[in-house]
């Protein structure tokens, strides 16, 4: 009896073994490591589109599907925002986060044939492959060519990789290098700060505020780039920590709402609240401008410039700015 079930397992080991080396990689694919878009190697990259069916909130007028584009600015474009050559469509060409767009570029550069999971049709719909539910991701070049042509299905086991295929083909991938699902919704891809530099408490040396909520402008000065000192008009001494709280407060603002390109005239016409930061002799002051808030008081234009964006942040996000100001 020992024996025989002896023998039942050995042939059940051997199947198993058989099923194991019938699915991995042929030794000749998985040599070759072949790129899956070799023509992304070799184009510049101007436009990137991302498509998600399943995506919650459908802002396409191409079917129910959720669309994203990235398209990389030049010229006069680029001159408005020369550290961000990349803008969100959707958003009124908003920057978005170059870091992030070189990441995912680099990363389906680099996607190769080196794990080949299945090659016919019908296990499309295992892996989350089939075109209705598939995120899909195109590249495009300078003349609209098709660099890259990517559908991403479903999670491996464990979050470590997802399932993707070229579009148009039918063989299945294992991608490592992109372990979650290719976001198509806008405000993941901008460039969320308004502020656009760094340690505004450690570097600014200079605040002038003015508008309709301020009454008579008021210039506030660190003596001597001191950290804890400011003080106002007639070196009268202010309060610090109110001042850090409206460096923190504009550090903090967010940008996800565009409301257009350009800046609102009323904005430089009578602002509520300009704002001017001074830095060090070498940078250019910085200045933003904020609006009146809408009919149902929730959220409140604002802008940097007469050239930029004219965007909206919600009222309580401003009033922590308000508040530092009165406690001066």
């Amino acid at each position: 009896m020992l024996a025989r079930r002896n023998v039942v397992l050995l042939v059940l080991a051997a199947a198993l073994f058989a099923v194991d080396l019938a699915t991995r990689p042929r030794a000749n694919e998985a040599r070759e490591e072949l790129p899956l878009f070799p023509a992304l190697g070799e184009g510049e990259a101007l436009r990137i589109s991302i498509t998600d069916p399943l995506a919650s909130t459908a802002v396409s007028s191409a079917g129910n599907a959720q669309v994203l584009e990235l398209v990389k600015a030049s010229g006069e474009e680029l001159e408005r925002a020369p550290g961000a050559p990349w803008r969100v469509v959707s958003k009124e060409g908003w920057p978005a986060q170059g870091t992030r767009v070189a990441f995912l570029l680099r990363t389906v550069k680099n996607l190769a044939t080196s794990d080949l999971l299945a090659s016919d049709a019908a296990s499309h719909n295992d892996y989350g492959l089939l075109e209705a539910d598939a995120a899909r991701l195109r590249i495009f070049g300078a003349s609209g060519e098709l660099l890259a042509d990517l559908l991403q299905g479903d999670a491996a086991p464990g979050g470590r990789a997802t399932y993707v295929r070229v579009f148009g083909d039918d063989r299945v991938w294992r991608a490592a290098s992109l372990r979650g699902r290719l976001p198509s919704t806008p405000e993941v891809w901008m460039h969320p700060a308004w502020l656009p530099f760094e340690r505004a408490e450690v570097v600014v040396r200079a605040v002038e505020l003015s508008g309709t909520a301020i009454g008579e402008p008021l210039r506030l000065e660190r003596p001597n780039g001191g950290v804890e000192l400011w003080t106002g008009p007639n070196d009268e001494i202010v309060s610090g920590e109110a001042v850090r709280a409206l460096l923190r407060g504009l550090a903090a603002l967010s940008v996800s709402e565009v409301q257009g390109t350009g800046t609102a005239p009323e904005l430089l016409g009578s602002p509520r609240l300009r704002v001017t930061l001074e830095r060090g002799p070498d940078d250019d002051p910085w200045t933003g401008y904020f609006g009146a808030s809408d009919a149902e008081g929730e959220a409140v234009p604002a802008a940097r410039s007469a050239d930029d964006w004219t965007v909206l942040f919600p009222e309580s996000s401003i009033a922590p700015l308000l508040g530092a100001i009165e406690r001066l």
